[in-house]
């Protein structure tokens, strides 16, 4: 077994130190594409094992430790949502290390997506499904009580607030080590007047159910076949907790409108308008492919106009947390950022044009 990584390194050795592999070799361990600090550790005796490292001083929140994660996964086990096996959390005093079944035989959603072309009707109708009997399941004070902590910011999630406030809520001292491409991306947000829509959507949070709170394609793990008894499963759940269940479906719509832009060509033209006449796969395509998932969610928890205005609104904050996500590193916006910026705007004050798109 050869490892390079010194987080990897010190990680195995922690677990076989704690006699966590019963004496198995460690035949591979394969860092997890887009998941900082997370491996799949393959042992000789066939298993493979997912394991996730964190550290301590990086957790604003109880929400952000293992432990609250662990206590959040024992009441989805309790009603009945598929959930991976945990079978060791190692708690130390700078950071923790969680060991749970590796999935086999699935793939982030993403992947499925890609193998059907770039869109996929069929498992944006079962992630809608999947997400609407999570809320479902989970519905009621009873799931609050279940999770609750000392702190009430913890148990019952506040995310569009967070990421307000990051982008209206600027003090001189994080000011001074802002990045060209974050002052840039605040100057865009407030002259197109969205910080509106997304005032909007922060006051009408209603907490209701246990939600992910993260949901994308890498947290949306998906068996070959979606006939499968659990086609979907969702992972890391270190960001979930009592809150709006809109905001799940919206980051769902966030998250397939966000790689179709992603994917388009700005090399031609200035406009979002112009970027999507060029794109290699056809808007028809995402719209359809979002309402499928629309059609699955329903199935489950049918849904008003209001409620769908909501879930365009949570979806303009997905796209703006993968530009700040940009923005924190960058010097200046790249294209496909400003493109995720005009389709939030959309979203954000024009709802109920985004619902026409989707009716």
């Amino acid at each position: 077994m050869l490892i390079s990584d010194p987080f990897a390194i010190d990680t195995v050795a922690r677990l076989e130190a704690r006699g966590f592999f019963a004496g198995t070799a460690v035949s591979a361990v394969e860092p997890l594409h887009r998941r900082s600090l997370c491996y799949r550790v393959r042992l000789a005796d066939g298993r493979s094992l997912f394991v996730k490292r964190r550290s301590r001083s990086t957790a604003e929140t109880l929400a952000a430790s293992f432990a609250y994660e662990r206590r959040l996964t024992e009441v989805l086990a309790g009603r009945r949502i598929r959930i991976p096996a945990e079978f060791l959390t190692l708690a130390a005093d700078d950071d923790e290390i969680l060991v749970t079944e590796d999935l086999v035989g699935y793939a982030p959603l993403a992947e499925r997506r890609a193998e059907a072309g770039g869109t996929s009707e069929l498992w944006a109708h079962e992630v809608g499904r999947r997400l609407a009997m999570l809320h479902r399941a989970t519905s009621g004070e009873a799931s609050a009580a279940l999770i609750d902590s000392d702190d009430a910011e913890v148990s019952r999630l506040r995310l569009p607030e967070r990421l307000l406030t990051a982008l209206t809520v600027v003090s001189p001292g994080p000011a001074t080590s802002c990045t060209d491409g974050w002052v840039e991306m605040l100057a865009l947000v407030r002259h197109a007047g969205l910080l509106r829509g997304l005032e909007t959507a922060v006051a009408h949070w209603t907490p209701s159910c246990v939600i992910h709170g993260d949901v994308t394609d890498d947290n949306l793990q998906c068996t070959e076949s979606a006939d499968a008894r659990e086609p979907v499963v969702f992972v890391d759940w270190e960001s979930a907790g009592y809150g709006d269940p809109h905001w799940d479906f919206g980051c769902l719509v966030g998250e397939f409108l966000g790689s179709w832009l992603l994917g388009l060509d700005f090399r031609d033209g200035t406009t979002l308008d112009e970027w999507i006449a060029g794109s290699a796969i056809a808007f028809t395509d995402v719209l359809a492919e979002i309402r499928a998932g629309i059609a699955g969610y329903e199935s489950v928890l049918p849904q008003t106009p209001e409620d769908r205005r909501q879930w365009a609104r949570f979806a303009a904050f997905s796209l703006l947390s993968k530009v700040a996500g940009i923005a924190a590193d960058a010097p200046i916006l790249p294209p496909h950022a400003l493109a995720y910026l005009q389709a939030a705007e959309q979203l954000a004050l024009r709802p109920d044009a985004a619902l026409e798109l989707l009716s």
